[in-house]
């Protein structure tokens, strides 16, 4: 299973958002140790890119926003629980104003997992929050709140919002990370509400989350990363957002072109796995247009 940043370059650029104050930023990267078995050489690049894209998170809005420190929170492997994590929203919670922005990045592995939300069984997307040992049973570690359901995880931010008066922009980098538009579209934060709620995903709900070329990062991460570094003035996050997801279909659908003749014929041969792997389309949620309002000036 599987599942973005801002950096100020060259001039003072400095960052404009009608009605939002301050930021506040939480980046969390859960890429346990057993995803890749025994092969200790994929586990090690997979932890190492975890790691390379919440430091490029923090580092881009540090940089770019001037975001005060107190205000960053970086939730990274053994920190990246469910516990630390709920923990953390509280915290924000405490020390923001009405009219702040919080930025959430959520790198992890993600899927469909049955489960219980309220008593009652689903079926629907779980962040596999961090631990050393995968569960035996991923739907009792999703109902002992191990791991997290994304209806869990909306309610979560969607209170905070509602509390503390905050907008928020979700960064979802995960395999099958767009499968949690539907929990976020139908929240407790409807059209009429004063709060808005954005979300960016890295991947649509039947395709898997890709790796840069060199594997030091996830590709929509590393391509969201390097469009906002080239933003000018008068453009937005949107702006930004609309030609990573560009930059990433087609740098994953080029590296499955330029497979050997042998893989090329195997992944033709298997259409499913090659609209999975090879046509990766981030997406989008954004229904009042914050993501258009966070300007360079």
């Amino acid at each position: 299973m599987k599942r973005l940043v801002i950096l100020i370059f060259g001039m003072f650029l400095t960052f404009t958002m009608p009605a939002l104050s301050m930021t506040h930023l939480i980046v969390l990267g859960s890429c346990p140790p057993y995803k890749h078995g025994a092969n200790e050489e994929a586990t090690k690049k997979m932890e190492e890119s975890c790691r390379n894209n919440t430091k490029a998170v923090m580092k881009a809005f540090t940089d770019k926003f001037n975001v005060d420190p107190s205000h960053e929170y970086e939730l990274v492997q053994e920190n990246a629980t469910y516990a630390k994590l709920t923990s953390t929203v509280e915290e924000v919670k405490a020390e923001s104003s009405p009219g702040d922005l919080l930025v959430v990045y959520v790198n992890s592995h993600g899927g469909l997992v049955p489960h219980h939300y309220k008593g009652y069984p689903v079926n629907s997307e779980v962040f596999a929050l961090y631990t050393e040992e995968e569960p035996t049973d991923f739907g009792k570690a999703v109902d002992d709140k191990v791991w997290m359901a994304v209806r869990e995880f909306r309610d979560m931010i969607t209170d905070a919002m509602h509390e503390a008066k905050l907008d928020v922009v979700l960064i979802f980098e995960a395999c099958h990370s767009e499968a949690s538009s539907e929990p976020i579209k139908h929240s407790s934060i409807t059209l009429r509400s004063e709060q808005r709620l954005a979300a960016l995903y890295s991947a649509r709900a039947d395709q898997s989350a890709s790796f840069s070329d060199d594997g030091n990062y996830a590709r929509f991460t590393e391509n969201l990363v390097a469009a906002i570094e080239n933003l000018k003035k008068g453009q937005h996050l949107f702006d930004a957002y609309a030609l990573a997801a560009e930059e990433t279909y087609i740098g994953q659908l080029k590296k499955c072109l330029s497979f050997t003749d042998a893989d090329k014929e195997w992944i033709f041969s298997h259409p499913e796995k090659f609209y999975e792997y090879c046509t990766q389309q981030p997406d989008f949620y954004d229904p009042k247009g914050l993501l258009m309002d966070i300007v360079f000036n």
